[in-house]
């Protein structure tokens, strides 16, 4: 860029040089560090789901992703009875020059008799990318989850999945993770198989590897839980707990946000599934005290008044059931604080329609999906 002199006043002269030169800099990167795509990710704060009446699982999950596009995905799969799905996806878009992130899915399956607990530890070994390679810290949080059956849809009796123990090896710029899986199902009920006692489901987990040097980001473990009982008569309402998480204080973490490292459900015996809530939403963070309070959201319902009389499919609702139980549920949370960083929280609600009929769960039309486009780039 060449500067002329238009003006004799050195004085005016000066100052548009100076004006100059600040625009330019500006357009630097705060400390000189370029924001990359591995510098970008969305964080998965959990799902809720409803159906119009209760149902078997054919198909379960939500998460959110970068690849390709930004969006959420929502998948949603009935046993016999059509119906549509409404959902929310919950989650953090953040971008930092001192956090690296990659995602990996991780696949799981398990088969055996209904009844009995299936459980399995996977151990995951993931090729980390030159930009990843030698951190001081590993961490790994889920961005999501899907559930299918393989061979029939089920009533789920337990569910629950956990990530845990992030190690890096340098000989072979390798990341290890552990990944957890219990599952009970069973289906005893008009509309199962009667000599068919056989189940197995594929689990995805989709995971989020967080990188950094240092002090540069912190995460804190926390956990929440509920347990309620329900009857015949008696509908679960939302109730939130509040999960207050004490990090590092003294402002050397500006920003946080709150991520999940497992969910549970555990119930008296198999249910069917109307709705299901398990989220989190980061409420108010306080630098100084490194104080993050959050309201986390579990519920399970299997009936609500009115499900036959208002749902999608009238004439296939009226055989759903009510039935008396107890659940427990809970999650396991990361308090995730940034040196350095901006962040966004945001939510997504999307509808989507399955023809039931035990389809394949697999197909395109047990999936929603929200760009996110326009939530990042605003």
């Amino acid at each position: 860029m060449e500067l002329k002199l238009t003006n004799k006043n050195p004085f005016i002269y000066m100052t548009r040089v100076l004006f100059i030169i600040i625009f330019f800099v500006s357009l630097i990167p705060l400390n000189g560090q370029e924001l990359h795509p591995y510098n970008k990710a969305l964080i998965w704060r959990g799902m809720e789901h409803k159906w119009t009446y209760n149902h078997r699982v054919n198909r379960l999950g939500n998460y959110v992703t970068m690849q390709d596009t930004p969006k959420a995905i929502h998948l949603s799969a009935t046993g016999l009875g059509s119906d549509s799905t409404f959902f929310t996806s919950h989650y953090t878009y953040v971008e930092s020059p001192n956090a690296y992130f990659k995602e990996v899915s991780v696949s799981i399956q398990v088969n055996g008799k209904e009844g009995e607990l299936l459980t399995k530890t996977q151990e995951v070994y993931i090729p980390i990318d030159p930009w990843m390679h030698d951190k001081q810290s590993y961490q790994a949080l889920i961005n999501g989850f899907e559930i299918t059956s393989i061979l029939k849809a089920d009533q789920i009796q337990l569910f629950r999945f956990l990530v845990k123990e992030v190690e890096y090896s340098h000989e072979s710029s390798e990341i290890k993770v552990k990944v957890d899986f219990n599952l009970v199902t069973n289906c005893r009920t008009i509309e199962c198989p009667v000599f068919n006692n056989k189940t197995a489901y594929d689990l995805t987990i989709k995971l989020l590897i967080i990188a950094y040097d240092g002090d540069d980001v912190n995460l804190i473990d926390a956990y929440s839980s509920r347990n309620y009982v329900w009857d015949q008569k008696i509908q679960i309402e939302n109730e939130s707990q509040k999960v207050v998480t004490l990090g590092e204080k003294n402002g050397l973490f500006p920003v946080a946000t709150v991520g999940i490292k497992g969910l549970g459900i555990i119930l008296n015996e198999e249910h069917w599934l109307l709705e299901m809530n398990q989220y989190i939403i980061p409420n108010q963070y306080d630098a100084q005290s490194g104080i993050l309070v959050s309201d986390a959201n579990l519920k399970y319902v299997e009936w609500k008044k009115g499900m036959q009389q208002f749902a999608v499919a009238p004439f296939k609702a009226k055989f759903a059931k009510r039935r008396s139980g107890y659940a427990l549920l809970d999650m396991n949370l990361a308090m995730i604080q940034f040196k350095q960083a901006t962040i966004k929280q945001g939510k997504s609600s999307g509808t989507s329609f399955w023809g039931g009929w035990n389809q394949d769960a697999s197909s395109h039309e047990s999936k929603g999906i929200i760009d996110l486009s326009n939530f990042i780039n605003k």
